[in-house]
Formats: structure tokens, sequence, C-alpha cells
């Protein structure tokens, strides 16, 4: 997959990298704390009944959770753009975000900062010089593209956050520290396997 990532997407790679250079991708995973409502219009729509079946306690829980991880997050871009400011941050919203949430934000971030949702994901991953998320699958394409993802997780809980993104990322939950970790990753982006993630990989693909 790696190799075959390379080649798929070289071209849509090569121009991502002249319109923003060695960027920081932030993948956005927080519709739930941005617009509920469409969220889970979007998930009856798909058929989808798990938020309907919880009680309200669990509603309010989960939606609470994924705001406060989406503020964090927020917080974190502007002192990211301003620390990496030879860096572009493209902000990538989620397919279910209300993109206006997040273009309302940029207002008042630096100038290297990007809001753009754009075609599929994979070409800006491979392109990107590093990718910071919060509990997306971004991170587990970025790793079979030999890409070791950032998770930011200031907070966590075991009810809500999915097992494998958080797991297969280098884990930070402090800015400090996510500052640190970027500035390695947009210098050494590709990464060489790591024997425990790998495994950890292949037991979720095998998983009955």
């Amino acid at each position: 997959w790696r190799l075959a990532s390379s080649v798929l997407y070289r071209d849509q790679v090569r121009k991502l990298n002249n319109q923003f250079g060695n960027f920081i991708l932030i993948p956005s995973n927080f519709a739930l704390g941005t617009d509920f409502e469409a969220t889970v219009k979007r998930e009856r729509y798909l058929g989808l009944k798990k938020i309907e079946n919880w009680n309200e306690g669990d509603q309010v829980e989960r939606i609470a959770h994924y705001k406060s991880i989406y503020e964090y997050m927020a917080r974190a871009i502007p002192v990211i753009a301003e620390e990496s400011q030879d860096s572009n941050i493209v902000v990538r919203p989620h397919p279910a975000d209300d993109i206006s949430v997040w273009k309302a934000r940029k207002r008042k971030w630096p100038k290297n900062v990007h809001v753009v949702y754009e075609g599929v994901i994979n070409p800006w991953i491979k392109a990107s010089g590093a990718l910071v998320h919060n509990n997306c699958t971004s991170a587990v394409e970025a790793f079979a593209m030999g890409k070791l993802a950032i998770a930011y997780t200031p907070l966590q809980d075991v009810r809500f956050d999915f097992n494998l993104p958080n797991r297969i990322s280098e884990k930070v939950d402090n800015l400090e520290g996510l500052l640190e970790l970027i500035k390695i990753r947009i210098s050494h982006s590709d990464c060489p396997p790591e024997i425990e993630k790998e495994n950890l990989l292949n037991r979720f693909i095998n998983e009955p």
C-alpha cells in the first residue's frame, strides 16, 4: 500500500506540495461537537441507529466530550501556526462538519492556516509533513502509507473514543509536547514500521 499510494496519488501530491509546501494536516473528527443536529440527521439517513438508542445521559456526555476535544484542538491550531511560521497548516473538515464553523474561527487565526475540504483525503495525507488528529481514522490510513500520525489527546474517554486511531499514533496530551512532536514529524514524516503498531493494525484488520 505504501508503494501503491506513492504511484496512485503522485500527481495530486505534487500539486498539493506546490500549493502548500511541507504542510501540517489537521483532519477534523468533531462533527458531533460542532453540529450535533446535522450529524444525527446524517446517521439516521444512513440507517445508523446508534445515537437514537442511547439514553439521554449518554448523548449529553458524548456531545460534551467531542465539544471539549474540538475546543482543545481549535485553541491549539493558532499556537501551532505561530510556532510553525515556515509551514502551512491545513485544517480539513470532516464530511459531516458544518464547514462554516471552521471558517468562522479561521478569521482570527494566522494567515498560514487554511480550511480546505477538497477531494479524497489520501493524497493530503501522503503530501503532508505532519498529521495531527484526535480519534480520526486518517491516522490508520497514514500508518498504512508509512507515516506516523500524532494523536493530540488532552481528554480521553474509553466510552466514546475509537480503539485504533489514537493507539496507532504517537500520543501526546499537552500542547508543549504536541509542538515538539510536530517539529520532529515535519522533518521526518515517513517512519519505519513499528512492530507493536503493525501487530495492532493486523489484529484489527483480521478480527471477525
